[in-house]
């Protein structure tokens, strides 16, 4: 399987990568197909590489002869070999972005777990800022750009359930691939925030999910009421790397489509640490 990775936040990057069925009790194997994006190059400095820049996609390769290749991989693969591309999204800006930022991380600690100071919201499940609203959409235009050229556009759209995130999925895709007749989002929640024992990573019910997404599709046994947050416990990054792989596990061997999009949080970067991406690039 090909994982291609897309973070839509204040950069765009993609890496292509290959799943292996477990067989016998053993867990399936994830690695990174190179030649298809500079951000799966070791070698790419991070720090100033450009997304805008055709999104990472090799300067010897067109979108249509990727997607060629893509589908070639897949038609010859081995027994128990798939390959995907996965557009992974980081959420844009939002309000507990700009109060941890206001306050600093030692204060941060104390003033996280209310729910805002009187000049700003941050919790539960705080939304995004102007800036973060207006850094998806210029994201979409940037991919709306690329769709002349035969980019891929996805074919599932799996999401978070906060706010900040299907927001962030909404003002990058909606005109290009969500509006109704076309995809349907699905709401995954494995793919929720880091949980700790702050409020933004509260998430609200499904009750209020499915009247600001009408439409939108939940996973199976999704539950109505956040049963996973406690303000007494913060999960390890064991954890959160576990429910990354417990993601990339599902997806591949439920999903039929070739692209998807996924919108998360810092999750994206343990589900790309398992496929052996860079961490400097999520």
């Amino acid at each position: 399987m090909v994982s291609l990775s897309t973070a839509l936040l204040l950069t765009l990057s993609t890496t292509v990568s290959a799943y292996k069925a477990g067989f016998s009790g053993h867990a399936a194997k994830y690695s990174i197909v190179p030649g298809f994006f500079k951000q799966s190059d070791n070698s790419t400095d991070v720090k100033t590489f450009d997304y805008h820049d055709n999104l990472g996609l090799n300067d010897n390769l067109t979108w249509t002869e990727f997607k060629q290749q893509i589908d070639d991989l897949n038609e010859n693969a081995e027994e128990g070999v798939s390959y995907k591309v996965i557009y992974y999204g980081r959420h844009g800006e939002a309000w507990h972005n700009v109060a941890n930022d206001f306050y600093g991380d030692a204060y941060w600690c104390y003033y996280s777990v209310f729910n805002g100071d009187g000049n700003m919201t941050w919790g539960p499940d705080p939304y995004l800022t102007p800036n973060g609203e207006a850094v998806a959409q210029n994201n979409s235009v940037l991919i709306k750009s690329l769709i002349k050229d035969d980019f891929p556009l996805p074919q599932a759209f799996y999401s978070s359930p906060f706010t900040r995130c299907a927001d962030t999925l909404n003002y990058t895709w909606y005109d290009i691939a969500l509006a109704p007749g076309y995809v349907t989002p699905v709401f995954k929640e494995v793919l929720r925030e880091q949980i700790g024992g702050g409020t933004s990573e509260l998430r609200r019910d499904r009750a209020y999910l499915e009247e600001r997404y009408p439409g939108w599709d939940f996973e199976a046994n999704f539950p109505y009421n956040d049963t996973m947050y406690s303000p007494d416990w913060d999960e390890t990054n064991a954890g959160m790397q576990w429910r990354g792989r417990f993601f990339l596990d599902d997806m591949f061997q439920t999903e039929e489509s070739t692209f998807i999009s996924a919108t998360a949080h810092g999750s994206i970067g343990a589900e790309r640490r398992k496929i052996g991406l860079h961490s400097s690039s999520t």
